[in-house]
Formats: structure tokens, sequence, C-alpha cells
């Protein structure tokens, strides 16, 4: 059921990529595998992330513009609010010292999502390593 909400919502919209150019029928079978295993994926952690809100009672925040939380959010919008909320990556150079890497704080609503996933926080920590 959440598979066929995804892919109907992904019908007739651009996926934002350039054009490709395939020349036989292998590139154009690997073209279809690959999007239909990024819509499994993106299903799954949609189901993932309702489904631990619904135990818990809780709701993911920062979802809607404004602050406002959600306890049924869609994989697309979680994915473009965290996209449109943005990552600032700072380097540090000083005299004589080896270069250090600053990462902002992550959002509340990312770090919510891991925590639901169990992704430890160190991996958003290792992008600067």
């Amino acid at each position: 059921l959440e598979f066929r909400r995804v892919l109907f919502r992904s019908k007739g919209t651009p996926v934002g990529i350039s054009p490709l150019f395939v020349h036989n029928d292998d590139q154009i079978v690997g073209l279809a595998y690959l999007l239909t295993l990024a819509l499994r994926v993106m299903t799954y952690f949609e189901s993932a992330v309702r489904e631990a809100l619904d135990k818990t009672q809780d709701e993911l925040p920062d979802y809607y513009p404004g602050g406002k939380s959600s306890a049924h959010p869609t994989a697309k919008m979680m994915l473009e609010r965290v996209a449109k909320r943005g990552f600032t990556l700072v380097e540090i150079i000083r005299d004589n010292r080896p270069s250090q890497w600053v990462l902002s704080k992550p959002p509340p609503m990312l770090m919510k999502i891991m925590d639901i996933l169990k992704i430890p926080t160190s991996t958003y920590e290792k992008l600067i390593e």
C-alpha cells in the first residue's frame, strides 16, 4: 500500500536529474531497477518513521514551515525539510596549524529521524573527518 502511494506520487513528476541517453535495453532495465530500489528505500524510510512515531505517540519536530510538528510525515517532505534547512561546513585555517572543520548543528528533525532509524549521531559528526 505505501509503495503504491509513493509510486503514484512520483508519476509524472520530474526526477530532477539531467536527461540520460540510454543506448541499449540493459541500460533501460538497470535504470528501472535503480528507480524501483529508490522508491522502496523511500517507502521503508517513511514506514519506519511513521511506525516508530505511532508506537511512542510522538511527533516529528520542525516538520512544517514555522516549526509545527507532525505524527504522519511523508518521506518526500522529510527529505525536503532536511535539505532546505541546509548545513554549514566551515574550514578554519590558522597560521602554522592544521586546518579544522566545523559542521553546523543538525536540525532537531534530523536528529529525531536518526534516533528512530537507530543511526548513531556520530555518523553525522563523521562527515567532517
